[in-house]
């Protein structure tokens, strides 16, 4: 068996999926067939997106008109990694076998993905893509820690819920159905929520998304330790409706310490986007952190594991080494495969040479097809990147699968506490 015969034998462990609600061809959601798949043009518009939202679509509240725009744009995005890898899966999988995807030749491929994908159940819809790119466990972003996720805590899936508690209204609702006084100081708002947390956890929660708010604020998300000296007072004057700029800031990052803080002493790593600027849906930009803006936060909840999302991309380079020298951060390669192209290989390897074996983590970001493609081309780099070093006599072949292993599913399997067998070489 060749090194990318031996690393497509490994079943993933994908810890950062939005299956519910995603574009999953012919699953309904919300009584909604998946509008990308709807016609040829919907679905070029979609590829057209790929993660790549454009300023002009922010204040664009209807999806039609956005997804019109990014159909105009589409000739100038169809050269782009994201596109080209796409089109490169569906010839593969459907032997789709046109260079370019255009709304005149995407019928046919649209019919031959309806006619294999199946409806119903998001486990058989699931199941199928799983065996496409050999991917056991998606872990699924969905609701908030009060919400209850059935279909996200069995079979193929895991739950991550979202924490958005941006004045503490969330929390302190909880401690109000459990008969816990209202939290007043730092250390009872944290007390509340490894209540909270350990909640979520015992009802199949293996994670949370925390920082994923920064999606929703009108600033840089870049939180201080300094806020929680002033957050007794700050949280006071919001409550009377009198709060300065400068209290809700305070507030919000004050919350979010503390809830990252609890996820530790809950046992839930927390999972977080770092790295890229780009413009959410809303009315005004935003941006998710820096990498270099967490550190000192990161430092300071030793008892927690975060999982720094999309590499932290451009400053992969940056999260290796702070990978490689604090003990609770883990790397994690969402996205990077399709925003680096064909230099992931080199992203990859820089990773391989200074980041310690269990510190590297396996994600996507997506779901359905997306899923499937960032499967792919991550397998065909490792086994391009291990090659290498096999070849020129740095790691022996046996220690090269092991490697593999870890990044595709077994570090998940011990960072998140899942019950399922570890891969052995």
């Amino acid at each position: 068996m060749s090194l990318l015969e031996q690393i497509e034998a490994i079943p993933i462990v994908n810890d950062h999926t939005h299956i519910f609600g995603c574009d999953v061809l012919n699953y309904e959601q919300g009584g909604r067939t998946s509008a990308s798949f709807a016609s040829p043009q919907a679905f070029v518009a979609n590829l057209s997106g790929m993660n790549m939202q454009e300023t002009v679509t922010a204040n664009e509240p209807d999806p039609a008109k956005a997804r019109a725009h990014y159909l105009r744009l589409y000739g100038g995005r169809k050269t782009t990694f994201g596109v080209r890898l796409m089109t490169r899966t569906y010839n593969r999988l459907f032997g789709f076998d046109y260079d370019e995807i255009t709304v005149e030749n995407v019928g046919p491929l649209l019919d031959r993905m309806r006619e294999q994908v199946p409806e119903g159940d998001p486990q058989d819809v699931y199941a199928y893509f799983g065996r496409l790119s050999n991917c056991e466990l998606y872990f699924s972003n969905s609701g908030a820690p009060d919400t209850d996720e059935p279909r996200a805590t069995r079979g193929r899936f895991r739950w991550v819920p979202y924490v958005f508690d941006y004045e503490g209204r969330g929390i302190e609702t909880f401690c109000e159905k459990q008969g816990m006084p209202k939290p007043q100081t730092p250390d009872d708002y944290e007390a509340a929520y490894t209540a909270q947390l350990r909640d979520v956890k015992a009802r199949g929660g293996v994670a949370v998304k925390g920082g994923a708010f920064a999606y929703d604020l009108s600033r840089p998300f870049a939180p201080s330790m300094d806020s929680l000296a002033a957050f007794e007072p700050a949280k006071r004057r919001l409550e009377k409706g009198n709060a300065s700029r400068a209290d809700e800031i305070i507030v919000q990052d004050s919350l979010m310490i503390l809830m990252w803080r609890a996820a530790g002493e809950a046992g839930l790593p927390v999972q977080i986007h770092v790295g890229l600027i780009w413009t959410a849906a809303g009315n005004r930009p935003t941006r998710i952190p820096e990498l270099m803006d967490l550190v000192p936060v990161l430092h300071n909840c030793p008892k927690t594991t975060f999982v720094i999302f999309h590499g932290a991309y451009p400053r992969t380079d940056d999260l290796a080494h702070v990978a490689a020298v604090t003990t609770n951060v883990r790397a994690e390669m969402n996205w990077v495969p399709v925003w680096a192209g064909l230099d992931f290989p080199r992203v990859l390897g820089s990773w391989l040479d200074m980041i310690p074996a269990d510190r590297i983590l396996y994600g996507t970001d997506g779901g359905s097809f997306g899923c499937v493609a960032h499967d792919l081309y991550t397998r065909e780099c490792l086994a391009q990147v291990l090659e290498q070093r096999v070849h020129s006599g740095w790691l022996s072949p046996r220690l090269a699968i092991e490697l593999a292993a870890r990044i595709l599913r077994n570090n998940s399997i011990e960072v998140y506490g899942l019950d399922l067998p570890a891969y052995s070489v």
